[in-house]
């Protein structure tokens, strides 16, 4: 089956279009015979607009149209000499000031028929635009043939990894949202019977030329101390995931045991002012709730953020959620808030807030933050976002030991009341939470994270009594990579793990490989997705314990380039040489990404790394005055990560630890290392 492709590129031109009209330049090049090929013809309908296009030196064909906005069918003819030999078409939507591409294939009508087993051919790419600025967002469209009637599977990538986002990957048509700046090449494959064919085309993303919209820079979420199970604690201190940059908004929402004398304390490591909550919702018996705000953070220079929580007195039950952003206003940041004590499920709301008017630079941000403190004997099995609002974290692992919370974000472009809310499935639907939102001004300030692999989000969720059979966690992502780290396989027996979005998880170390060994899964080209719930399916008895779960960003395709781990050793106690643990493990990275480690300790806590740790390496759990081995926050074992700049061996090096044990520890560790993705 013969056949010659063209590609026909429509954007605007440099005069100015009439009303509803957009003007058009086409080019088309035929990439098969094309000496042949003579005169190319294009109509689009229903406007009715045709012209023959003139050959380039080069070998293509230009010419322009001018259409009316809306949707067209833009038709091909081609002629060898007089005769018609190829035809084809495709479908786009015109956008006023917007370019947009199509490639056409278009079919010899004079080849012979087909036989057996030809591949599928990509008759058609459409993108209703090809120079979008950054968070805007371009349709796709393909459309594919196979001779033999085969079924047709599509797939989506772009190029490099992190450059944008596809709200399907395997699907006839999606929506890619831009993500990076630079040009992105997007690619359709069309696979059937193992034959496959590929079209592509270019985006180029360029900053905003109005007002930047905020954007979501990274994210964590802790576990918690419930109050029916948990210690006494104070001075929790924990470091986000990445150094934060510079002019940047911190918000940190954090609940914790009620008292009619609490008062609470913020301080980070680079002395910010983060002054008291600018909202709190307070029920009045057991749990208080509030939000922090810390804008133009790290204003000198990028910074590593460990931030020290204090209370006047230690408390039972704790948790805290922080999300740094770009693109919030860097003085008087704040714009409005609401709150509400005793929101009961399904539908939670923090109340009715109106944000300040500002419209004219980007409008606000909404950050919204629910907790349920309250042991009811029922539990969420799922949180749904309000219409606009984006899911940041939901946890519910915890089932009925209480303290069920998720955050969620929206921009909010024209200022009108909102009442920010989520809904909590659960039944009986009697959880009561403490809801506090707070609405922050756009503006054009901060800084958007570079290209290359990174750490979007990193949750913990726990659970004392983790269910036999199906565990259901629930995790928005947006990379295209999930790692998810547990205990070894005798605390957490996991055989598998599934998700409602098709993903493939793979155990890196597990019972098949090491089961003495902290547990890796990994989900290499994960379909990203705000309503992710994964099954870890339970395949005996499971004690008490914690995963956590990394969203990552701009990771190769094939990313898990090195497995390394230490089987079960003594650290010897207090008194006897060491109290620390070295060399668990030692990995030398054959390529430059990111390591994240883990070590099991049989009676902890460990409290950080040591200073001989690999140089940037980043400690992910808390600690906190009062810890012992029996926390619920982490369980007291230790997980880190760093992007390495080298290919030396790294030495994981973790203490001190604080066990007070006169008798030999054992312990074990695990650590991978991933390939950043090529950037071209």
């Amino acid at each position: 089956m013969r056949r010659a492709c063209i590609a026909l590129l429509l954007c605007t031109c440099a005069r100015q279009p009439a009303a509803a009209e957009v003007s058009v330049r086409v080019l088309v090049s035929a990439l098969t015979s094309s000496a042949d090929i003579s005169r190319v013809s294009v109509t689009a309908t229903p406007a009715g607009v045709s012209t023959d296009l003139a050959r380039d030196p080069g070998g293509t064909f230009s010419g322009t149209l001018s259409l009316p906005a809306g949707d067209q069918t833009v038709a091909a003819r081609v002629f060898a000499g007089s005769a018609l030999v190829g035809t084809g078409s495709a479908g786009i939507t015109v956008v006023q000031e917007q370019t947009a591409t199509v490639v056409i294939t278009a079919f010899d009508v004079t080849g012979p028929e087909p036989t057996p087993d030809h591949s599928p051919v990509v008759t058609s790419l459409t993108a209703s635009s090809t120079a979008v600025t950054l968070g805007d967002q371009v349709s796709l469209t393909a459309t594919a043939i196979d001779a033999d009637s085969d079924p047709i599977a599509f797939k989506w990538t772009a190029a490099p990894a992190g450059c944008g986002t596809f709200s399907s990957t395997a699907s006839a048509a999606t929506t890619w949202t831009a993500a990076a700046l630079g040009t992105c090449a997007i690619t359709v494959t069309a696979t059937a019977r193992g034959r496959s064919d590929s079209r592509g085309t270019s985006i180029l993303v360029s900053p905003p030329s109005g007002p930047a919209a905020p954007a979501l820079v990274q994210h964590v979420s802790s576990s918690a101390n419930p109050v029916s199970i948990s210690e006494f604690g104070n001075a929790f201190k924990f470091t986000l995931p990445n150094p934060v940059l510079p002019g940047n908004c911190l918000v940190m929402g954090i609940s914790y045991e009620w008292s009619n004398t609490r008062t609470v304390s913020v301080t980070d490591v680079n002395v910010q002012t983060w002054g008291p909550p600018v909202v709190t919702a307070d029920d009045g018996s057991q749990l208080i709730s509030s939000i922090f705000v810390l804008p133009n953070a790290c204003a000198g220079g990028a910074c590593v953020e460990t931030i020290t929580i204090t209370f006047d007195a230690p408390v039972r039950n704790f948790q805290y959620t922080v999300s740094e952003f770009t693109g919030i206003a860097t003085v008087a940041a704040v714009s409005g808030t609401s709150s509400a004590a005793g929101s009961i499920a399904p539908h939670l709301t923090s109340g009715v807030l109106t944000p300040a008017d500002n419209d004219a630079n980007g409008g606000n941000l909404i950050w919204a933050y629910f907790a349920d403190g309250n042991v009811s004997g029922n539990f969420v099995t799922g949180f749904a976002p309000d219409d606009g609002f984006k899911l940041l974290d939901a946890d519910i692992a915890w089932h009925t030991q209480g303290f069920p919370h998720a955050s969620e974000y929206f921009v909010q472009t024209a200022a009108a009341p909102i009442a920010p809310g989520m809904t909590a499935a659960m039944t009986p639907a009697n959880g009561s939470f403490n809801a506090v939102s707070v609405a922050l001004k756009a503006a054009t300030a901060g800084t958007a994270p570079a290209s290359g692999i990174r750490i979007v989000s990193v949750v913990h969720l726990t659970n004392e009594t983790p269910p036999l059979g199906d565990w259901t966690l629930q995790f928005p992502t947006t990379g295209n990579l999930i790692v998810l780290v547990a205990p070894e396989h005798d605390v957490i027996p996991i055989g598998s793990i599934a998700d409602n979005h098709a993903n493939a998880y793979v155990p890196r170390v597990s019972a098949v490989t090491d089961s003495d060994r902290p547990q890796f899964w990994t989900v290499s080209n994960a379909t990203p997705a705000n309503d992710l719930k994964m099954t870890l399916n339970l395949t005996d008895v499971a004690l008490g314990a914690t995963v956590v779960l990394y969203d990552i960003v701009g990771a190769d395709p094939d990313p898990v380039d090195g497995v390394a781990g230490t089987s079960t050793k003594a650290v010897l106690p207090v008194g006897d040489h060491s109290d620390d643990i070295h060399d668990a493990p030692l990995i030398t990275p054959a390529s430059i990404g990111l390591t994240i480690a883990s070590v099991d300790l049989g009676t902890g806590p460990i409290t950080g790394l040591l200073a001989t740790s690999p140089s940037g390496a980043i400690f992910d759990l808390v600690t906190y005055a009062g810890e012992t081995d029996t926390s619920a926050m982490d369980n007291a074992d230790g997980k880190a990560h760093v992007y390495n700049a080298d290919l030396f061996q790294q030495s994981w090096n973790w203490g001190p630890v604080l066990n007070g044990q006169t008798v030999p520890v054992n312990y074990s560790s695990s650590a991978l290392h991933f390939k950043a993705a090529t950037i071209h």
